[in-house]
């Protein structure tokens, strides 16, 4: 099997603020970044567009809570990258 790590991340604070308005958001947190290298070798970071998924949880896309977990998401993996 390749390299394969899952990283998982969250903030209570924001966590918290998603789910008092939708609580199956749940189901997608804590914050996942999937990095993996593929058969050739070069290595990957991928995870869930938050705001993709908010709102079959019941939350608007561009709710303040999404935003800042689709912002941290974009953060974590830009410092884990170096992109």
């Amino acid at each position: 099997m390749r390299s394969t790590t899952v990283i998982i991340f969250g903030s209570p604070k924001i966590g918290s603020r998603a789910l008092q308005q939708g609580q199956t958001m749940a189901l997608n947190l804590p914050l996942r970044i999937l990095f993996f290298e593929d058969a050739n070798g070069q290595t990957w970071a991928t995870n869930d567009d938050q705001t993709a998924l908010a709102p079959s949880h019941g939350l608007a896309a561009d709710h303040p809570a999404v935003l800042a977990m689709k912002g941290a998401s974009e953060k974590f993996s830009a410092a884990a990258t170096g992109k």
